[in-house]
């Protein structure tokens, strides 16, 4: 089997690069043989890991995917719906949100996708509350890489 130069999928607002892809004829044209809905479930599951910061347009998309307003895509990781809004507005830069908040948004998103997730309901609940605390006092957060 012939290794296929990588493919750039761009229909969710940012790039997603697609190894390897595989085509099928339609019309008498190669098109890529994937769907969307696959690209949009991969995308999701993999997001929490994804290297670097969070971009305005991949916010958008994971508030999408989780079919949540801004108002109860802000609550749940407790910042106002405006936040959200500005953040998404940023498009292509990232968004410049708090480090920890964007580590709880990975969680729930990490929950969210796999429901035997090794993150529970109540861990998810002390992080936020942990987060909302260090953005009050204005402690930083401290991760041990």
């Amino acid at each position: 089997m012939l290794d296929r130069k990588p493919e750039i999928y761009t229909a969710l607002g940012f790039p997603v690069v697609i190894l390897n892809p595989k085509y099928r004829l339609f019309e008498g044209e190669e098109v890529l043989d994937i769907s969307p809905k696959d690209i949009m479930e991969g995308v999701f599951r993999m997001m929490p890991d994804k290297r670097g910061r969070l971009t305005g347009a991949e916010i958008r998309f994971l508030r999408s995917y989780m079919k949540l307003t801004q108002e109860a895509f802000g609550k749940m990781i407790g910042v106002d719906h405006s936040s959200i809004a500005k953040w998404e507005a940023k498009k292509a830069e990232i968004t410049g949100m708090e480090i920890q908040v964007e580590i709880l948004l990975r969680a729930r998103c990490r929950l969210f996708g796999n429901k035997k997730a090794h993150i529970g309901e109540s861990f998810i609940e002390n992080l936020l509350a942990d987060a909302l605390a260090r953005k009050d006092s204005g402690e930083p957060l401290k991760l041990a890489i």
